[in-house]
């Protein structure tokens, strides 16, 4: 993007010190995904280190330093901690890029969103980064951000606002995900009668995230026809107890064994400590459950109790960083933003 400063001499600095060839250097920095997410990362901090993409024009459309608000969650922290780093990495690499940072609070009223997205508007960005929580209608405030500047829909978006010249979608491919979890676990599934898919939010079905769930749901069918797959509606964070939750199963399921838990985004861990407290009680559905899912932290193991057979893993880290890269490119060439989808990592542990 741009120019480059002094190129050739940092791309054989940066492919020694990552243990790269130079041709593998320029892939990672033309975006391939063919490598590890830690030798991407570690390119793309070398490059704004050592000055990469320093050259060019990175001026804002009105002159100095170009703007861009970012709207996310804060949790789970392992999660967006990665996003905001990438972020910041991406802004630090461009010159006189300013990233302003409005974070959802804890258990975000809908009161509380609306005035984020009035502090967010007020501001005049020249740019802007979301994450859409599902409980707004974003189609009243996507028009008037990209009328300010350009708008890019991070991790998620709602499917029915149109992408176009000043709206992108910057993310993994939700669909895929889901049916790239089932396949990991398909020699389980093909032997089980019931899983339980928890949903985190009613209106997820209108976003990308609600196809997560669809992936999954037809693979894990065409896997084993058969199989009963029942969804459950529950505000997936990180004040979901596990009490709260092994209630629900319980109410569910009976003593009727359920065979797997999907967790269709984060905070697996709190499903498996739902299914070890049931266990604890006479009758209990999950005494052989497994648990899928999206996403996992390692400071986490220590309470899933051995039950996670398998998860993916998004690369949030590159996201964030090309979400920020493919704003200021757009502003630096004047043409619309483009989408960019990413590949997730998938995970079989295989403990069961």
């Amino acid at each position: 993007m741009g120019g480059r400063n002094g190129g050739c001499e940092i791309v054989h600095k940066i492919s020694e010190q990552a243990g790269l060839s130079i041709s593998g250097v320029y892939k990672i920095l033309n975006g391939s995904d063919s490598f590890s997410s830690e030798k991407r990362e570690l390119v793309y901090q070398l490059a704004g280190r050592y000055g990469y993409f320093s050259g060019g024009n990175s001026q804002g459309k009105r002159g100095g330093s170009l703007k861009i608000g970012v709207l996310i969650p804060k949790y789970p922290a392992y999660f967006w901690e990665r996003a905001v780093q990438g972020m910041k990495d991406a802004a630090g690499a461009l010159n006189s890029i300013k990233l302003n940072f409005y974070y959802y609070p804890n258990a975000c009223k809908e009161e509380e969103m609306l005035r984020l997205i009035e502090l967010l508007i007020l501001s005049e960005c020249d740019a802007y980064i979301i994450y859409p929580l599902p409980a707004l209608d974003w189609r009243e405030f996507a028009p008037q951000l990209s009328a300010q500047g350009r708008l890019i829909f991070f991790n998620d978006m709602q499917e029915n606002i149109e992408k176009e010249a000043f709206i992108a979608y910057v993310g993994p491919e939700h669909f895929e995900e889901g049916a790239t979890c089932a396949y990991l676990a398909a020699q389980k599934i093909a032997e089980m009668k019931e899983i339980c898919v928890l949903a985190s939010d009613g209106n997820s079905e209108k976003y990308l995230l609600g196809r997560r769930i669809s992936g999954f749901i037809k693979t894990a069918k065409a896997v084993n026809p058969d199989i009963n797959i029942k969804q459950i509606v529950l505000e997936l964070n990180h004040k979901l107890a596990a009490s709260e939750l092994a209630g629900c199963l319980k109410n569910h399921y009976r003593a009727k064994a359920l065979d797997c838990i999907y967790v269709s985004s984060g905070f697996l861990y709190v499903a498996c400590m739902a299914a070890d407290k049931l266990n604890r009680t006479a009758g209990s559905p999950c005494l052989n459950t497994i648990c899928l899912g999206h996403e996992h932290s390692v400071s986490d193991e220590r309470y899933s109790g051995g039950r996670i057979y398998a998860y993916v893993a998004q690369d949030v880290y590159m996201q964030g960083y090309h979400a920020v890269q493919e704003i200021v490119t757009a502003v630096m060439e004047d043409r619309p933003v483009k989408c960019r989808y990413f590949n997730s990592v998938p995970v079989l542990t295989a403990v069961k």
